[in-house]
C-alpha cells in the first residue's frame, strides 16, 4: 500500500471531526475525533499519506497526496530490486521535490545514499524509506518551492544554457 482514501464523515473511516456521543439516546456530543477504522488507519500506517476524500476537492491537498502516493510507488519498485545504484538514481531523480518537501530531510537522505556501501541493503532501503515517508508529510511552502525553482535555473546556468537574443527587427 502506498497510502489511503479514507470516505469523508464516516463514523467509521472519517478522518475528524467524527463526533462522538455519550450513549445512543439523545445526548450531548462528548468529543470530535476520527472513526474507528481511521484511527487504526493513522496509528498503524502513519507513514503513508492518508486524505479524506472530500479534502482532495482542494487542488493544492490533492497535488500533494497524489505526489506522495507516486513517489511511493516508484520507490517501491526501486526498493523491490533492492539495488544500491538504483537508489542512487532515484535519490537524484527526485531530488528537487525532497528538497521542496524539506532541506533537512532531503540532506539526511543525500548522506545515507553516500554512504551506502557501508549498509546492508535491508537497513539502507528501510532507513531511506523512513525519511522518505518523513519528506514526504510535509507540505511544501511556496517559498520552498521558490528555492528549487532557484535551485533549477542554477542546473541550466551551470550546464552553459545561455538565453539567445532575438534580433530586433528594423523597418
Amino acid at each position: 500500500m502506498d497510502g489511503f482514501i479514507l470516505k469523508g464523515g464516516s463514523p467509521t473511516s472519517g478522518t475528524g471531526g467524527i463526533k462522538v456521543y455519550q450513549s445512543a439516546e439523545k445526548s450531548m456530543v462528548i468529543e470530535k475525533t476520527a472513526g474507528f477504522f481511521a484511527r487504526e488507519v493513522l496509528k498503524r500506517f502513519s507513514y503513508l499519506p492518508v486524505e479524506d476524500e472530500l479534502r482532495l476537492n482542494n487542488a493544492r491537498i490533492r497535488e500533494h497526496f497524489l505526489t506522495g502516493i507516486y513517489t511511493l510507488a516508484a520507490f517501491r519498485s526501486v526498493e523491490e530490486k533492492g539495488e544500491r545504484e538504483d537508489l542512487v538514481a532515484f535519490h537524484a531523480a527526485n531530488k528537487l521535490l525532497l528538497l521542496a518537501a524539506s532541506q533537512t530531510v532531503m540532506r539526511e537522505m543525500g548522506q545515507l545514499v553516500a554512504s551506502r556501501a557501508k549498509k546492508e541493503p535491508a537497513e539502507l532501503f528501510f532507513h531511506y524509506r523512513h525519511l522518505l515517508c518523513a519528506a514526504l508529510t510535509q507540505v511544501p511552502r511556496y517559498t520552498s518551492n521558490i528555492n528549487v525553482l532557484e535551485h533549477a535555473l542554477g542546473y541550466f546556468q551551470q550546464s552553459g544554457f545561455k538565453e539567445k537574443k532575438k534580433p530586433i527587427a528594423s523597418d
